[in-house]
This record gives structure tokens, sequence and C-alpha cells, in this order.
């Protein structure tokens, strides 16, 4: 047997050649030699498409590859097996230089640099933790810091934190609840020191792991612009013992947040109560300069008895200048808990977005005229009709406050028993030009739509003639006759959507015997009836009027089988 070993000469990386989006001369596929020449000449620009060999007939030869490495070869190796190299390059301008070496290396390394600036681990990942503890470049380098618990689970409330990218892992459930848990790596404490330039930090975990950051927040000092902090309950482990260490927690941070929230469950309401002390002295003593505030702390409702709300009137005696966004959930605002909001509203005239829900909230409290004059998005809980009557009325200059959206929980018989206050909420809203949006629900789970709300909502879509987002939640099964004339106050209506279920299942019992063209026969004669009494109606669930010339006449209604891909599926393909 006869093995012949040839070389090839190939230019090196820092040779100026033509990059690979550039059309290269290869000669036609002829014989061996032509093809080693041709794929020689782009080995250094990645991986090329491989021409088709002709099946001929060869000798046995040997596979086994030479021992010497070129970087003419760099586009043979497996993407896995660069990636894993890049990984251990730890200086960010040494990946730049290389990234500009060939497309091939920029399409691996940009990737990982978003990665590398932008890092999200689990807190009892050692491993990680040791990789990053070896090299110091790249802990200073991280820009946004997420850190994960592996069997964390609870509730995810109101979406006030984003929802973290973890599967549900039974299996470690059942082992939580047997009593085993992880705790954080021990690495984690040491690594916060050299971070210094982490600014963002996202944290989603269990009570008894965030119980255990108080080293952590002390090493970061005073970096931090963003914390936002996700506490989550586990069933079985819910002791006292760790919710009295989260204060002592947060007492550890040095301040200096431009944005802060917080979103737990909390045992009961004195355990909720010293979590909030603590977080008032974090952003009302040591972070002058908030700009958004979020704080999420729900008591669990006891059966046969009324809902316990968290107080809270440490938190609002702070006073911050340009402070711009406020979300409350869960709290106890009421001035008999001696908490003063009408003052705290006219000491913040730059808040634009107020979400205060599920919060007990005086029925009295009403928002001074010379209060939030840049106020655009209000969510108010049920029983605020006379805040909201006062948020509507003109201000002390003259004009109105420009709120463009409103969700609002409303009480039957708080409405019916104000109706001239009702009333004069709808006449002051139909003068605000910038009203787009409405979203109204019931307070009550089993209360309906169409026997008490229908004629006060077909009553606010008659003044206001702006509303182009209706968000509604109508009962089950819907009259379609009088949903149909309480759309018709809506002229201008172009997006109908629902936030418990499908809006069109309402006015229809999709039998499971049913078939789907069944269902989209009667979807599209619901659609087409909706249409007549909204002539500008675009979007209703997921189904969307689209038309070829781009203006929404004539148009064809199509079905979306994802909304984040956008696919339109037209009916009956």
């Amino acid at each position: 047997m006869c093995i012949i070993i040839g070389t090839v000469t190939t230019p090196p990386l820092c040779q100026s050649t033509p990059p690979r989006s550039m059309s290269l001369p290869i000669r036609p596929h002829s014989d061996a030699s032509t093809d080693s020449d041709a794929m020689s000449s782009l080995d250094a620009w990645g991986p090329p498409k491989r021409p088709r060999r002709r099946r001929v007939s060869r000798p046995h030869t040997s596979t086994t590859p030479a021992l010497d490495f070129h970087l003419s070869r760099a586009g043979r190796l497996p993407k896995e097996v660069w990636e894993n190299v890049i990984a251990q390059v730890a200086e960010p301008r040494e990946l730049a230089k290389l990234s500009r070496t060939c497309k091939f290396f920029n399409g691996l390394i940009q990737p990982h640099v978003m990665h590398h600036r932008h890092l999200t681990v689990f807190v009892e990942d050692t491993d990680q933790w040791a990789r990053l503890n070896e090299v110091p470049l790249r802990g200073r380098s991280i820009y946004k810091l997420g850190l994960l618990d592996r069997n964390a689970w609870g509730t995810h409330i109101w979406g006030v934190f984003p929802a973290p990218p973890v599967q549900f892992d039974w299996k470690a459930l059942r082992q939580l609840k047997r009593g085993e848990h992880t705790p954080i790596s021990p690495l984690l404490p040491s690594l916060a020191s050299y971070m210094t330039g982490i600014r963002v930090v996202s944290i989603d975990c269990g009570v008894e792991n965030f119980s255990m950051l108080g080293d952590f927040f002390f090493g970061l000092r005073k970096r931090l612009d963003v914390l936002m902090i996700r506490v989550t309950n586990f069933s079985m482990r819910e002791r006292e013992e760790f919710w009295a260490k989260c204060p002592q927690v947060i007492d550890r941070l040095e301040g200096g947040l431009r944005e802060f929230s917080w979103t737990s469950n909390v045992l009961s309401v004195e355990t909720g109560e010293t979590l909030l002390e603590s977080i008032a002295r974090l952003v009302c003593d040591r972070s002058p300069g908030l700009r958004k505030l979020e704080v999420t702390a729900t008591c669990p409702k006891v059966l046969g008895q009324p809902q316990a709300y968290v107080p809270s009137m440490r938190l609002w005696k702070g006073r911050w200048p340009s402070l711009r966004q406020l979300t409350a959930v869960g709290l106890d605002l009421d001035a008999e808990g001696g908490c003063d909001m009408a003052t705290f509203l006219v000491a913040h005239k730059h808040i634009t977005f107020m979400y205060i829900t599920d919060c007990k909230i005086s029925p009295r409290l009403e928002v001074s005229d010379t209060a939030l004059p840049a106020l655009g998005y209000v969510n108010l809980p049920g029983g605020s009709l006379a805040t909201l009557a006062s948020l509507f009325r003109p201000l002390k200059s003259g004009r109105v406050r420009p709120i463009n959206h409103l969700v609002w929980k409303f009480v039957v018989e708080e409405v019916q028993a104000n109706e001239g206050l009702y009333r004069e909420f709808c006449l002051n809203a139909g003068k605000n030009e910038n009203f787009r949006a409405l979203s109204v629900s019931s307070l009550h789970a089993g209360m309906t739509y169409g026997r008490w709300f229908l004629p006060y909502l077909t009553e606010l879509g008659k003044q206001v003639k702006t509303i182009e987002d209706l968000e509604i939640n109508p009962e089950r099964p819907a009259l379609l006759g009088d949903w149909l004339s309480t759309l018709s106050a809506f002229p201008k209506v172009r997006n109908i959507y629902s936030s418990n279920y499908p809006f069109l299942e309402s006015f229809y019992n999709p039998s499971s015997f049913a078939t789907e063209e069944e269902r989209t026969v009667r979807t599209l004669e619901l659609l087409a009836q909706f249409e007549k009494c909204c002539p500008q109606l675009h979007w209703v669930d997921t189904w969307i009027k689209q038309s070829k010339d781009g203006a929404g006449k004539d148009g064809v209604w199509k079905k979306y089988v994802c909304s984040d891909e956008s696919i339109p599926v037209t009916p009956g393909e």
C-alpha cells in the first residue's frame, strides 16, 4: 500500500484577502488537485460549503489526522470546540482582535461577548463561579448579572418581575419537599469585591438562599444602579428564621440605586412590615436619586377572613425628586394606617407611570389639582372611584393630565351608589384627547359584565371617542346582542383582547366534538358582526386583519399561530 503525503501552502490569517461575503475565483471542480487548491484558499475563512465529490474508486488510505496544527485548518474544527476555546479567552480586547480576523470567528465571538457582559447563572453553580474566579478580568467586565435558583418555584405575581428562563424541575421539587436543599456557592460573596463594572443585578431565588446573600451585597458597595429581586416561597420550607434574615440582607446594601424592584409573598403581616421597614431604609435614606420603585408584598388569603395588607407608612415618607415610575401591590395605603398618599403624590410631580393594584386604599382619597401633572399610565384597585374621578379633573392651570392608558377594577356597589361621580368621570375623560387604551375588570371573579356594568361601559364609550385599545373580560357565555350595542359606542376601537381567556370564546362554547373548520367559520362570523360595530377593528385575540395595500380596507382576517413569531395562517390553508 502506498501513501502519498502532500503539503499545501495557505495564506495566513493576517494576510489581506477579501472576506467570505465577496465572490472568490474558484476553478471548476475537475480533479482532486483542483479541489485541494480551492479548499485550501477557503480554509482560512471558515468552514466553506464543500462541493460534491465524484464517487470514484480510490485505494484505502490512512485516516489519521496530521499532528501539526495550522490555522488553515481552523474552519474544519467543530463549532463546539471553537466555542470552548473562545470561552477561555478572558481579555475583551483579545476577543475583539480575534473577531476581526475573519467572519467565521466574528460569528462565534459576538454572541460570547454579549454573554460575557450579561451573565446569567445559578447561585449554586460552583463550577461556573470557580471558572469566573480563575479569570478576574472576566468578572470586571460584567455589566449585568442575573442570579437564579435552580430549585426556586413560586407564583409569578402580576408580571412585575420578568419571568426567569427556568423550567419546572419536578425531581428537584420532590427532593425539596423531603428537606434537601442546595445552598449558594461559597465563592459568590468573594467574587463581588472585584466586579467593578457591574451596574444591574436581577435575583430570582428562594427565601433560604436569599438570606445568605448579605456578604455578596456588601461586596457590591455603591456600584449598583438597578436592583430587581424576586423571592419565591417554598411550600415546605417557609420558615420564620429565613424571613427574619431578609431585612438584615437588605441592610447590607449601601444604596445609590436608580431603580429598585421587590416581589415576594410574605408569610404574615408582621413579617412583611419588618421587610418593608428595611426596604424603606434602603430607598428613602440611601437612594435619593431613585427613578423607579416597585414593591410587591402580598399576604396569603385565609378562607373566611378578610384580605390582609402589609403596612408601609414608612415607605411613603420618602422623597425622590426624579421618581418616574411607581408600582405597589398588596400594600396598605389607607390613611387610617398612617399612609398619607395625597401628600406623597403632590411631592412627586414627575411620575408618569403609576401601577397600584390589590392594595387597601381609602375610598375618599382624592388627588390634588397640582399633583401628577405628567401622568400617562394609571392602574387603580377596586374601591377607588373618587381617586379615579379626581385624576381626570382639570389641573389648576386649566389643562388635563395626559393620561393615555387606564386600568381599573370596578366595584358594582360603589358605581351604583355614586352614579353622579361616575358621570363626572366620563365627561372629564371625554375631554382628554390622549386617552387611547382602556382596561376594565370586575373586583369579584363571579361578577358578570352583561347584567351590571355594560350600561356603564356604554356610557363611557359614548363620552370618550378616542379609545383604540379595549381590554375586557366578558362573562361566559356572553349575550352577543348586548355586547354588539356596547361595542358600537366605541367606533375607533382597533384592538380587542382579554386577559383571562380569549374574547371570542365568550360568545360560543367550543365543543370538544367540533372540528377546527367549524370553529373557524364561527369565529369569522363573529368578527364580521364586530366589524360592523367597529369599522376600524384590526386585532381581536390572535386574529389580525390584513390587506394588500396596508390600509386595512377590504382585508382578510388571519390567525396568528404565535404572536412572538408573527406567523399568519389563512383559514382553510
